[in-house]
């Protein structure tokens, strides 16, 4: 892990969602696109360049309004998307979830999805939505990370590797369903 301090406040955070005798299956977040990428450093120029324009040519704060509310948009996603947390564990999912800067935990068990859907794959990175047996009823919402849409189900965004964590949970719904 690459900070171990933190990561360690994140386990434990997670350990009080855990029931007794859960197994954590696996963990992950949303991984850094090249979109991503290539946002963050358009919206890094674009808020120098608005800077610098203002600084060396005195010019007006308002023409470069847009630029610069777009570069911050770009950096404002890649700190939301890092923040952004999964756990699937042999029982649920449990999401670390952000709004309004207060960071919320929800929890979906395995046996309450009817099936799963994997969407915008690139390289072996994509989308999970998970539709849910009661089909009207959707716990919590998610949003594309890209432009921040609502997703029509719950989802668990640009997950590397989206294929083997999708196995991961159809494994654990199928042996949900055989235990009720």
């Amino acid at each position: 892990m690459k900070n171990e301090i933190l990561d360690d406040i994140f386990n434990d955070q997670l350990r009080s969602q855990l029931e007794p005798n859960e197994k954590v299956v696996w963990d992950g977040s949303p991984t850094i696109t090249t979109y991503t990428k290539l946002s963050i450093i358009i919206g890094g120029i674009a808020i120098i360049l608005c800077f610098l324009n203002v600084y060396f040519r005195k010019m007006d704060f308002s023409p470069i309004i847009y630029p610069l509310f777009g570069g911050g948009v770009a950096l404002w996603g890649l700190f939301q998307s890092k923040r952004i947390r999964y756990l699937i564990t042999d029982k649920r999912i449990i999401f670390q979830l952000w709004k309004k800067g207060k960071k919320h935990f929800h929890t979906i068990y395995l046996d309450e999805i009817k099936k799963i859907l994997i969407t915008d794959e690139v390289k072996k990175n994509g989308t999970i939505l998970l539709q849910m047996k009661n089909g009207k009823i959707k716990p919590f919402r998610t949003y594309h990370l890209q432009n921040n849409a609502e997703r029509p189900h719950v989802s668990l965004e640009m997950i590397e590797n989206v294929e083997e964590v999708a196995e991961y949970i159809e494994i654990g719904m199928h042996k949900s369903n055989l235990l009720k």
